[in-house]
């Protein structure tokens, strides 16, 4: 059986964060909730909301992720990423699918 694992870690003290999902969308939909909660946690609402207005950074913290396909979801997740990095960000993000057996 796939389980994909959503891994979250903070570069500078090495902790490590992970979830298991059942499907790749659900491990999607965590991955983009952790970034932006991230994003939206270090920085003024002010300055955030006009990024999102201006396209700088995807989507609204509100926003439903339930009625994107994955290949959406997939798209949304390489754009938070990619801002991620150009924040010079502290945490890496990453998505791995494996294999359990029962």
């Amino acid at each position: 059986m796939n389980i994909w694992v959503v891994r979250q870690t903070f570069i500078y003290d090495n902790d490590t964060y992970v979830t298991t999902h059942l499907t790749e969308k659900g491990a999607l939909m965590r991955a983009i909730d952790e970034v932006r909660e991230h994003v939206h946690s270090n920085h003024d609402e002010d300055e955030v909301k006009e990024w999102i207005e201006d396209g700088t950074i995807p989507g609204d913290p509100e926003e439903e992720l339930m009625c994107y396909s994955r290949d959406q979801l997939q798209r949304l997740i390489q754009k938070w990423w990619e801002y991620s990095d150009i924040m010079n960000d502290t945490i890496q993000y990453e998505i791995h699918r494996t294999t359990v057996a029962a």
